[in-house]
């Protein structure tokens, strides 16, 4: 499915997202809702960083889509993971495909939503603890889960 000319030109303005789950959602969604976009990937160990991040994030938080929709006359930046979900979700549902992000049905619609804004802002401990990393490989020691 390509863009439709009224969306314009889509760049996914990003850290990494084989390394950071935060990242990994929104750009996953994209592909997922068949949307055409460009990656503007910033790595941290860039020089300049915080300037180049700035130039890409007005909140220096990424991802941030951007769109550069002629219809509007100028270019919307959607920010943040969910965000980016929930307009892959919409454009979805309003094209052609027979793709969806959401369940049809409204009460499973909500608990899916509650389900992903629990994800996307809780477990602060699991995050901080267990990082994000795609491509690495990691070997597993075998261990005992123990009741409490």
């Amino acid at each position: 499915m390509s863009n439709p000319s009224s969306l314009g030109k889509v760049t996914y303005r990003g850290a990494n997202y084989k390394y950071t789950s935060w990242g990994f959602r929104g750009w996953a969604c994209l592909k997922m809702a068949g949307i055409q976009f460009d990656d503007n990937i910033l790595l941290e160990e860039t020089p300049n960083f915080k300037e180049k991040a700035a130039g890409l994030s007005p909140t220096l938080l990424f991802p941030v889509l951007c769109i550069d929709s002629p219809k509007l006359g100028k270019s919307l930046l959607v920010h943040d993971s969910l965000s980016i979900a929930e307009f892959s979700a919409e454009y979805v549902s309003n094209s052609n495909s027979n793709v969806k992000l959401w369940p049809e049905f409204w009460a499973d619609r909500a608990i899916a939503r509650s389900a992903v804004a629990e994800m996307h802002s809780g477990f602060q401990n699991i995050r901080n603890a267990y990082s994000c990393n795609f491509i690495t490989k990691f070997e597993f020691k075998h261990f005992q889960f123990v009741s409490i």
